[in-house]
């Protein structure tokens, strides 16, 4: 009887750790993509110095998260992530409207992709 209630107090953690990890994940995403929207307008807008400074805040906040990120994820997850954030800043740099649009287009997917990835449902589990 006691290994039972061990397993089911086991089990119940778990699901609960895996609940607060799902939320945080979540709840990240969604600041990022508000953030990445403000670097979308402005670039669409053509504001170049707006675009940069608001793509370096991003990326100041994806600098805090990633250490939280880098415990529960896969790290080709993250490497992705940054590869397509370095690249993003280039085009900016650069004053490259076409190769800004799609890199940020690829760092909004990636950044979407990752909750869903990390989501404990039947799709992930089997």
């Amino acid at each position: 009887m006691k290994a039972w209630l061990l397993c089911l107090a086991g089990m119940v953690c778990f699901i609960i750790a895996a609940a607060m990890v799902q939320s945080n994940l979540e709840k990240t995403t969604r600041h990022f993509g508000r953030e990445l929207t403000v670097v979308e307008k402005a670039l669409q807008a053509r504001d170049w110095p707006k675009t940069q400074r608001s793509l370096e805040k991003l990326a100041n906040g994806w600098e805090r998260a990633k250490f939280i990120w880098a415990l529960l994820l896969n790290h080709k997850e993250i490497d992705a992530i940054e590869q397509s954030l370095t690249r993003s800043k280039k085009a900016v740099d650069g004053r490259s409207y076409t190769d800004a649009a799609i890199e940020l287009g690829s760092l909004r997917y990636f950044l979407k992709h990752v909750p869903q990835r990390e989501r404990l449902d039947w799709v992930n589990i089997f």
